[in-house]
């Protein structure tokens, strides 16, 4: 079996290679974004083609957005590396698989290795702030609608909706364009799973995982000021708590106290409150982990921002 993986690879690989002299024409003339907005809430309320596709983020190796990775993404990849097709932004990010900031020939083998097989594609991940949130799509689904993309969070504070975009007339069995689309309701770190499979999930067709970091935004303040991070529960009937660090150490001074439940109850989580007093100007990076006592192990963060004028 291990040698038939191969030869198919080979055989692949030649294909890209004949493939790569053929001129490509694009799949979709998409429309200008004409995107006026600055808010994240103003583009909930105005979403259309045009925000879905200028703010979405693509899954990495998809780059013509359909959802999966197939040696055609691999060809895209590798005529964007010679300069012989013209990506945007969303392909650019999708093409760069092994992250190194900029689209290589290793790129499109990589693409091509997930595509086969052989290589198991790796975590996407998306950074941003709370005031801001994230598309991810275009999904494509499978089985004339019986199989469709679904969305699981695995920890509360990050909501999610789902958007679609009919498949033009005339073409049969094709399904929507589908997108999911996340507003941060406060920061941390989250996982989210997308699986196409059937309404009971009993069949799973593909299925992809994206890291997310929600930091909060930057906080400017004045020399003797002070800012209050609160809202923020230690988990596992205690043995989790939050902890900061402060990058540079000097120039901000952390206090920290705790507020207990006006109900209290056996293992229900405490309100930890941080106030940051600024003392020196200057730029600092506040980390916040929810950590195990005793322990490395981290299972939530985010990070901070405080400019100290």
């Amino acid at each position: 079996m291990k040698k038939i993986k191969k030869l198919s690879c080979l055989v692949l690989s030649l294909t890209i290679a004949v493939l790569c002299a053929v001129p490509v024409m694009a799949e979709d003339n998409l429309p200008s974004t004409g995107l006026i907005w600055d808010t994240w809430e103003s583009y909930l309320e105005n979403m259309n083609i045009n925000t879905l596709y200028a703010l979405t983020t693509q899954r990495k190796g998809d780059i013509n957005g359909d959802g999966t990775i197939t040696a055609a993404d691999a060809r895209l990849c590798l005529r964007a590396a010679a300069q012989l097709e013209e990506l945007t932004e969303p392909q650019i990010d999708a093409a760069d698989v092994n992250n190194k900031s900029g689209i290589t020939s290793a790129d499109a083998r990589k693409i091509l290795r997930i595509s086969a097989g052989l290589d198991a594609s790796e975590n996407m991940t998306v950074e941003t702030t709370a005031d801001w949130g994230f598309i991810i799509g275009p999904l494509n689904g499978s089985g004339s609608g019986q199989y469709y993309w679904q969305c699981e969070i695995d920890y509360e504070g990050l909501s999610v909706t789902q958007e679609s975009i009919d498949t033009p007339e005339g073409v049969d069995g094709a399904s929507a364009k589908t997108f999911f689309v996340f507003t941060p309701e406060k920061p941390g770190k989250y996982t989210v799973t997308l699986k196409l499979a059937d309404s009971k999930q009993e069949n799973v067709v593909d299925e992809f995982q994206v890291n997310i970091l929600v930091n909060a935004e930057v906080v400017n303040i004045s020399q003797g000021e002070q800012f209050i991070v609160d809202g923020l529960k230690n988990a596992g009937s205690g043995r989790y708590n939050w902890k900061c660090t402060v990058v540079p150490a000097a120039g901000v001074t952390v206090t920290e106290r705790t507020i207990n439940n006006d109900t209290p109850a056996d293992g229900a989580p405490i309100e930890q409150v941080f106030t940051f007093t600024g003392n020196k100007a200057g730029e600092y990076q506040v980390h916040f982990e929810l950590v195990a006592t005793n322990e490395s192990t981290v299972i939530n963060e985010f990070y901070l921002d405080i400019i100290v004028v």
